[in-house]
């Protein structure tokens, strides 16, 4: 089928057509945009997918209008107009008089290594750079014009029904990974269904930017500037405000910047304070993550590139479950002197406390100014800190963090919290949500103090020197709280911080992956794919010890597949008491068949380096095996150290640490009927 704007692609890309410099060329799923000069111009493919219709010229045009229009919010200065490509007889010109052949948006160009997901790429984005995303998000949502009436907007029960349209119809999918998420996402929208809308009530659906991920941020003049904000469909881009947010948090996870993401997370709630909607953050995150695992899919299909894009669209498919895996909340206090490092501190630990983007840091400086009504960086008259302001203070900190923890999402209150009655407000909060309670208060000499606090530059804190050395000689009381030295480096103090944390609550957080039924379905699917695929004669070489569980679960099914293996053992040393893949890979022992002309299937728990699978093939290849299938219950394809794709495979997921089902933590947690994500504070 010919490309019926072959011809304009053609025009656009000439160098006659720019003053005889040949622009540079990109390609995505809906547009071709060539860069030229000081000139970008974008032209909408001719393209009609279920979200998106460019079919006509017409609809072309009115789609440059709107992205111009939508996008002047916030880049007035990029986005300089709309110009026709226009039919002279045979020949095409551009802004002319005449009938218009097409339509492209005109932008002032700017340097494309300034947006953020190159920044990312060549880890130049700094935190800074987020704080500045984050307020300018806040800004944007602040002002967008609210919508109520439902028909005004997308639910995201509409997007999550044709997110799973389009996941089923992408082969390169695991057809279980997809099934599964589709059914979280379905019990995560029933959960959440009043409160969607109730926050729709409350105003917080606005026309947002809707396409808001890293590569649609540049830094110009030192300033982000967000752009090519959504407009083919203004449903699909009014929508909640968190859900909005929600897809830069997931690209930065997703890219492993979660220091990122957790700081543009709690950046943007110091400006809105929007703690109650959280618990729907998951929902929001997870559709995300799964439209771009569609997208990526589209893109590799309009691209004639499909198989660049198939891990991509997979480890979105694997972040879109994950974040919906339950993580039961926390709240950690870490109080001290003016200087000890709190907000050091609770910014280390943030990112790996509770569930994605983890924890929300609930800072008593920030909370006080909020509550003067003045910005963070004024400095308060000593009014500000009388002891009924401070009272107030932590009366809002107590119910901030309440709000959190009702939510689902962790907390750290970063206070001073230097007197018995401020403590016990924080400690009450925890017992009352019936949630883990971990007090840190953090120790420095006042030298170390003093030397810190007059190194602040644009901190909310108002404490310097004086204030430091007032302190020196108050009387805390009787602090129960684990304490922790501070007075040498934040990574020394973190450690110290992180056992102290341990100490309060020294067991492992588990958050069930997939329960005892989604375990059990996909193990009998797996069956039936290996039995169609294996002849009646086969060894089924369980790997020792993770995969014994699932060994036994596999032959059961596959008895009821018409084919009874026979079962032997290898055991690989790899792990040991690591939680990760050690890379160095002996037997201890062989299995006592012979396998020589049979048909082996290598049954193990993880694909994870693929190092361990690799040499199990090897393995019985030379001693002679027919063939040598794999089967494995988890696969990490993102920690791959050599080429190796198992022939079956439960559960693609993300870089996790689980147990449960047979897979341990230095011998524990295998007896669980289920896979769960282990974790602790580090």
């Amino acid at each position: 089928m010919s490309d019926p704007q072959a011809e304009v692609i053609a025009f656009l890309a000439a160098a006659a057509t720019h003053g005889g410099t040949a622009p540079k060329r990109v390609d995505t799923h809906g547009a071709v945009v060539f860069l030229a000069g000081e000139r970008v111009y974008k032209l909408k493919r001719a393209v009609r997918y279920p979200y998106l219709d460019y079919s006509t010229v017409e609809k072309r045009r009115a789609a440059c209008e709107a992205e111009v229009a939508v996008n002047r919010r916030t880049a007035p200065g990029l986005y300089m107009g709309v110009v026709p490509v226009t039919r002279a007889g045979a020949t095409l010109h551009l802004g002319r008089e005449g009938d218009a052949a097409d339509w492209v948006v005109v932008m002032r160009r700017f340097d494309e290594d300034a947006t953020l997901d190159r920044l990312a790429e060549r880890a130049a984005l700094t935190l800074d750079h987020i704080e500045r995303v984050a307020d300018a998000v806040a800004a944007l949502h602040a002002k967008a014009e609210r919508r109520t009436n439902p028909a005004a907007s997308a639910s995201m029960g509409e997007i999550a029904a044709e997110n799973a349209d389009l996941l089923r119809q992408a082969p390169i999918l695991d057809a279980a990974n997809v099934e599964a998420l589709v059914s979280a996402t379905a019990r995560q929208l029933a959960t959440h269904r009043a409160l969607l809308d109730r926050r729709r009530a409350d105003g917080t659906v606005r026309r947002g930017h809707g396409d808001l991920h890293l590569r649609n941020i540049c830094m110009i003049d030192g300033r982000p500037t967000l752009f090519d904000a959504l407009e083919f469909d203004v449903r699909l881009a009014t929508v909640d405000v968190l859900y909005d947010l929600a897809f830069l948090l997931m690209d930065l996870w997703r890219r492993g910047l979660r220091e990122h993401a957790n700081r543009l997370f709690n950046r943007y709630l110091e400006q809105t304070g929007d703690y109650d909607g959280l618990a729907a953050l998951p929902l929001f995150l997870s559709v995300r993550a799964a439209i771009r695992a569609h997208v990526a899919v589209a893109a590799g299909s309009a691209t004639e590139n499909m198989n660049s894009v198939a891990a991509e669209a997979r480890a979105y498919l694997a972040l879109a479950g994950s974040v919906l895996v339950e993580a039961p909340p926390m709240l950690v206090a870490i109080g001290g002197w003016s200087g000890t490092g709190k907000t050091t501190q609770a910014r280390v630990l943030a990112p790996a406390l509770g569930r994605t983007p983890g924890a929300v840091i609930l800072r008593s400086d920030v909370t006080r100014k909020r509550l003067a009504g003045v910005g963070e960086l004024d400095r308060l008259p000593e009014s500000g800190y009388a002891e009924d302001v401070t009272a107030r203070v932590y009366a809002t900190l107590g119910d901030n963090a309440g709000r959190c923890i009702r939510a689902g999402q962790a907390a750290i209150v970063d206070a001073v919290a230097a007197r018995p009655d401020e403590r016990a407000v924080l400690e009450q909060v925890g017992r009352s949500a019936g949630v883990p309670f971990a007090g840190i208060w953090l120790d420095a000499p006042l030298d170390v103090r003093t030397r810190r606090v007059e190194a602040r530059i644009n901190d909310a804190s108002d404490a310097g020197r004086e204030v430091a050395e007032r302190q020196a000689r108050l009387d805390a009381g009787a602090i129960a709280w684990e304490r922790a030295t501070a007075s040498k480096s934040a990574a020394e103090t973190a450690r110290a911080v992180a056992a102290a944390i341990r100490a309060r609550n020294p067991v492992m957080t588990l958050r069930v992956l997939f329960d005892a039924a989604t375990i059990a379905a996909r193990v009998q699917r797996m069956a039936a794919e290996v039995a169609a695929a294996a002849p009646a004669d086969v060894v089924a070489i369980g790997v020792l010890k993770g995969a014994f569980v699932f060994l036994a679960d596999l032959v059961r099914a596959l008895d009821g597949c018409g084919v009874q293996p026979e079962v032997e053992f290898l055991r690989l040393s790899s792990y040991g008491r690591s939680q990760h893949s050690a890379g160095a890979i002996r037997p201890l022992g062989e299995p006592p068949s012979s396998v020589a002309g049979r048909t082996v299937l290598v049954v193990d728990d993880i694909a994870d380096s693929g190092l361990s699978l690799t040499y199990a093939r090897d393995f019985f290849l030379a001693r002679g095996a027919a063939q040598v299938l794999t089967a494995v219950l988890l696969d990490k394809p993102s920690r791959r150290k050599v080429a190796f794709q198992p022939d079956f495979t439960g559960f693609v997921i993300e870089d996790v640490f689980v147990v449960g089902y047979g897979l341990d933590d230095a011998e524990r947690h295998r007896h669980l009927p289920y896979l769960a994500v282990a974790s602790t504070p580090d």
